[in-house]
């Protein structure tokens, strides 16, 4: 017994010994961020008035959760030459598209599936594996002011109208974007450098308090407005409603106890890539109040 005890011993041992020498052999697997790169992709940045290359220009790309705000460490990216042209490896993840220069508007794009250029860079072509195009304008930020009556109350919206040779397109069947959908699309939003454009809401529009209850989920007034990039990718804080008393304050949380006259709601991505439009209300609270009961109805 003690023979057979010894034996087992040395068999177990041996096993063990094997065991470590193949975990030291093991072939090691690449980290995380640096897996097989799901592509390399040829990128041109050029400044969306005049087409010229814009030189020093940074791409990169952020795998999720990490973003442009709070980036993960090593992301890829790569600087543009004096043509405005570099090349991004990316990995086959979920990630959002960074592009930034000197003196320009920085913008930010989900990349399509594996993180394939974003279909605004690539024409909405859900195929294009080559190369991108990335449109930058020159700063400042855009800022767009809607002039309503003092006596409006009442839901405002501004359907986002594609320029000519942008459209709302789901190159992926699903998923709608804002795109270029021709090769000469024309990126100048009104005349070249212009930054500041003014919308006037029909003095006849006068929805007020006293019938707001009786209104229904489309009453207000819509805003047709011909956007390029410039102006489609309009923030909230680039976005003000005036009236004869000066500029309305935003209530984008929809704070319910704040008293006076505000405007609810936001430009968010939600509402431009689902219906083209951004949805706001001008009124107090109560109103606002009102008119959610009316359109949840």
């Amino acid at each position: 017994m003690k023979f057979f005890g010894f034996t087992v011993y040395f068999i177990l041992a041996a096993l063990v010994v094997g065991l470590i020498v193949l975990a030291g052999c093991r072939p090691q697997l690449p980290a995380h961020d640096e897996q097989t790169a799901a592509g390399q992709f040829a990128v041109q940045v050029v400044d969306a008035e005049t087409n010229q290359p814009i030189q020093g220009a940074v791409v990169a790309a952020h795998y999720f959760p990490s973003s442009p705000q709070s980036p993960a460490p090593n992301f890829p990216k790569a600087t543009t030459d004096g043509t405005g042209k570099t090349s991004l490896a990316v990995a086959a993840k979920l990630c959002l598209w960074h592009i930034q220069a000197e003196g320009y508007i920085s913008q930010t794009q989900t990349g399509a599936p594996d993180c394939h250029p974003p279909y605004r860079y690539t024409g909405a072509d859900p195929k294009a594996t080559g190369s991108a195009v990335v449109h930058l304008y020159r700063q400042p930020e855009p800022q767009l002011t809607v002039r309503v009556s003092d006596a409006y109350t009442g839901p405002l919206t501004i359907n986002l109208v594609p320029a000519a040779g942008f459209a709302f397109v789901a190159p992926d069947g699903m998923n709608r974007v804002f795109a270029p959908v021709k090769n000469d699309a024309d990126y100048t939003q009104g005349s070249q450098g212009q930054r500041t454009f003014t919308e006037t809401v029909p003095s006849t529009a006068t929805v007020t308090a006293t019938v707001t209850a009786n209104m229904t989920a489309t009453a207000g007034v819509t805003i047709d407005l011909n956007v390029t990039p410039l102006l489609y990718d309009i923030t909230t804080e680039q976005l003000r409603v005036v009236d004869g008393s000066g500029v309305l304050p935003m209530n984008p949380t929809g704070d319910l106890q704040k008293p006076g006259r505000w405007v609810w709601g936001t430009a968010n991505d939600n509402d431009k890539q689902l219906s083209g439009q951004i949805r706001l209300f001008i009124g107090s609270a109560a109103d606002y109040g009102v008119y959610q009961n009316v359109t949840h109805q």
